[in-house]
């Protein structure tokens, strides 16, 4: 497909709003036309051009209301939101930030003003959970109460619960299905108003948010499917090892060992430096940070694990693996792989390298004469070896079907591992090995 933005990170993102085109929570032509107003490279652009575009679709709210038009008001909202939510996008690096606190707010404000609008019950949840309650919004076909099967969603390292339904609610509605998507620690609101962080240990989140939602009316317990995007592809798996009353688990990429994965990315030296706490490690990897995109985009994460610098970073992500316990998946699970290029996937052997591809991207290497290099690349994400599965389906390429189980192929060839940069990318439409519920 040719770029839209002549800036491949922008493009990708701009992705997002295409394919929630698909779904009627944003319009092509006002994405197109919000895509030709932005200066490629810049972020100032970036959330100028989309707030534009979503105070635009905002006075198409106020008009349609006017007229007693109260669908397509809440379809104009859906896509107020769906714009605020690309607007705050590239300020997520710094929680103080009045201009990330204010895009988020008009986010969450215009898609709840929606909903209430829109012919099926979507209700605001707070789930208790920790301590405290985490958001979300569970979504009905109809109001009569009749148990269905339930899309449970968490959110992925920077959705939010209401991006969420704007990427996959009226798919799940449509199909007869509840959908639950809600924000964890390190995610939308919680994080940035509450300032909880990522933890590694997901089944702390999911298991309190199972036994909220199975005893809300309309659910049925026994047909909860979990659907994991993004970094949610390891949410999901380490949740699902301690949470035997679901039905069925999704993962699309599957991400089981970050440890593993950063290992083949930064290289051994690099990430045992930083589990010892090396003093100096920072210093040699400031070069990373010396580019204002590479720098956003570290940031962006960093402050999700409640980190300020690389070091801690790779050493908080180390801690995310369910290599060693995905063995306790008990659910049928469909897991995709994207197979032509590397990412932060799953575990290799200990001593063995990724093997190298026509789209491999190298790790961290040292320069002749002293100090770090990045060779060829600008998201400082890559690969590692896959997870082993069990079978795949000869009728879906790329799909696998089975019980996800720890450890790898042994070969760790990152052509055959799910790429994600950490943000939810316009997929292709992933299904479960067999259909719970109604077609």
């Amino acid at each position: 497909m040719p770029r839209i933005i002549d800036d491949d990170d922008f493009d990708g993102q701009f992705g997002r709003t295409l394919a929630a085109a698909m779904f009627g929570t944003a319009d092509v032509g006002e994405a197109l036309a919000t895509a030709a107003r932005i200066t490629p490279g810049d972020l100032g652009s970036w959330h100028d051009e989309w707030t534009a575009t979503a105070v635009s679709a905002e006075a198409e709210v106020a008009a349609a209301l006017a007229g007693g038009h109260h669908l397509s008001a809440a379809q104009a909202g859906l896509r107020a939101s769906e714009y605020h939510r690309q607007a705050f996008f590239y300020v997520r690096d710094d929680l103080a930030s009045p201009v990330l606190a204010d895009g988020y707010r008009r986010h969450r404000d215009t898609f709840r003003a929606a909903a209430g609008r829109l012919p099926f019950p979507v209700e605001a949840v707070a789930i208790p959970c920790l301590g405290t309650t985490l958001n979300g919004y569970l979504a009905r076909p109809d109001d009569a109460g009749t148990p269905r099967p339930t899309v449970v969603l968490p959110a992925g390292y920077d959705s939010t619960a209401e991006s969420g339904y704007l990427s996959w609610g009226p798919a799940a509605l449509e199909h007869g299905c509840n959908l639950l998507t809600f924000e964890g620690p390190g995610q939308g609101g919680v994080l940035y108003e509450r300032g909880l962080t990522f933890r590694p240990d997901f089944e702390a989140v999911l298991t309190p948010t199972v036994d909220w939602l199975v005893a809300q009316p309309g659910v049925d317990p026994g047909a909860l499917i979990l659907f994991g995007r993004s970094f949610a592809g390891y949410l999901a798996p380490r949740g699902a090892a301690f949470e035997p009353r679901l039905a069925g688990l999704v993962c699309d990429p599957v991400q089981l060992d970050f440890g593993a994965a950063f290992r083949g990315r930064f290289g051994d030296e690099i990430v045992d430096r930083a589990m010892a706490d090396d003093a100096t490690l920072d210093g040699d990897l400031a070069f990373l940070l010396e580019d204002p995109r590479r720098r956003n985009f570290f940031a962006s994460r960093m402050v999700t694990h409640g980190v300020d610098t690389l070091s801690g970073y790779i050493r908080e992500i180390c801690r995310f693996t369910a290599a060693d316990v995905a063995s306790q998946i008990s659910c049928p699970a469909a897991a995709r792989r994207r197979g032509r290029s590397g990412g932060i996937g799953a575990g290799r052997p200990a001593g063995r390298r990724p093997r190298p591809g026509p789209h491999h991207r190298p790790p961290l290497h040292r320069r002749r004469g002293g100090g770090w290099a990045l060779r060829g690349d600008r998201s400082a994400t890559g690969g590692a070896g896959r997870p082993r599965l069990d079978r795949r389906d000869p009728g879906r390429p790329g799909l696998t079907v089975a019980r996800i189980t720890g450890g790898t192929t042994g070969r760790g060839n990152p052509e055959d591992i799910a790429r994600t940069d950490g943000g939810d990318a316009a997929r292709p439409p992933v299904t479960a090995s067999r259909q719970v519920g109604p077609p």
